[in-house]
């Protein structure tokens, strides 16, 4: 993109690969309309090779659309679908869209049900420098108690997993500074970012992480902040340019927790 403050490629023109985790809370806007091809235009521009998304609706009844596979349609990309509360009408929940190829992926929904079902995906894509990567987009519960064995049971997957570069994607529904929880992730990441998204039209909770292993942030990640992201949604996209490292780099790399 031109003019874009994160740069596609690093030295010598090796690729990087692009993410965005962004909370479309259901392709409704701030006021109250639903608007898909907003949330499109919104993504068209950051234009990230990986998009984790939480909140998708797939109920006609409420969206007339499926709204993940209509947002892949528009934006070019393939389309893995994860809802967590489904009923006879559809699904809500998460989403990955990728232009990469797609080796694996999973649903997992978690055990521990508080207010609604929770869950993530978990998949496995080849990436713009041809390694493999593991990406995760998650929603985690707004009921600390939940939230907390959620959050246990992605360490647990992120210290058993393949020693593959890894990022989660998701709105962890945590905003306070002292999150036992929390802590627990810091011990399994090679970077943990919480940025302030939520609300979009003045951001002051970091709802939306990303948590990165064996890979980096080529720079910090950014908040999308653009006057059609703050109508688009309550939340707002957090996007990085991420590059894989080995395991003796990523040990120099250093949890990078707290930035905001």
């Amino acid at each position: 993109m031109a003019g874009d403050p994160l740069a596609a490629t690093g030295p010598a023109g090796r690729r990087l690969m692009r993410v965005v985790s962004y909370n479309v809370h259901a392709c409704r806007g701030i006021d109250r309309r639903v608007d898909i091809e907003r949330v499109a235009r919104v993504l068209r521009r950051i234009d990230a090779d990986v998009i984790g998304l939480q909140e998708v609706e797939g109920r006609p009844r409420r969206s007339r659309l499926d709204q993940a596979q209509e947002l892949a349609e528009r934006l070019g990309m393939t389309c893995h679908d994860g809802p967590m509360l489904i009923d006879g009408e559809g699904g809500f929940g998460n989403a990955l869209l990728t232009r990469l190829p797609t080796v694996a992926v999973a649903k997992l929904r978690f055990r521990h049900v508080c207010l609604e079902p929770r869950g993530l995906l978990d998949a496995e894509l080849r990436g713009p420098d041809g390694r493999r990567w593991r990406v995760i987009v998650t929603h985690l519960d707004l009921k600390a108690r939940c939230r907390e064995r959620h959050i246990l049971r992605l360490v647990g997957m992120l210290r058993r997993g393949p020693r593959l570069p890894t990022v989660v994607l998701g709105d962890f529904n945590e905003w306070r500074p002292c999150a036992r929880a929390l802590g627990r992730l810091d011990e399994v990441a090679d970077q943990l970012f919480k940025l302030r998204t939520f609300p979009s039209w003045a951001p002051v909770l970091p709802l939306d992480r990303m948590v990165l292993r064996h890979c980096r942030a080529r720079r910090k990640p950014r908040v999308w902040t653009s006057p059609l992201a703050r109508l688009a949604s309550d939340h707002l996209p957090v996007v990085a340019d991420l590059v894989a490292v080995s395991h003796r780099d990523s040990n120099a790399v250093g949890v990078s927790a707290g930035q905001s």
